[in-house]
């Protein structure tokens, strides 16, 4: 058990389905973190923080990484590019 600030909490080992489930949830919490990252230092290390959720997820699902990276390649952004987004 590990305290912080009179706070506990426990680990505890998860099976497939809830570590994924685990791992969407931690990847949600990281990417509102960098959102309101207030400097340049705090968004590299909420990037990081979101690469390594992401990284965890693709071994998880045994997802090629060689395969999403040609796929973002394929499937450029282009609105990003021109910085253009939809409002709905």
């Amino acid at each position: 058990m590990i305290t912080k600030d009179g706070k506990t909490c426990q680990i505890c080992s998860l099976d497939e389905t809830a570590y994924r489930k685990t791992l969407k949830q931690k990847l949600l919490e990281e990417v509102n973190e960098l959102r309101d990252a207030p400097s340049k230092e705090a968004m590299i290390l909420e990037m990081a923080d979101v690469l390594e959720v992401l990284e965890a997820l693709q071994k998880s699902y045994g997802l090629d990484l060689n395969e999403i990276l040609s796929t973002k390649r394929q499937n450029r952004m282009e609105s990003l590019k021109r910085r253009s987004f939809w409002n709905m």
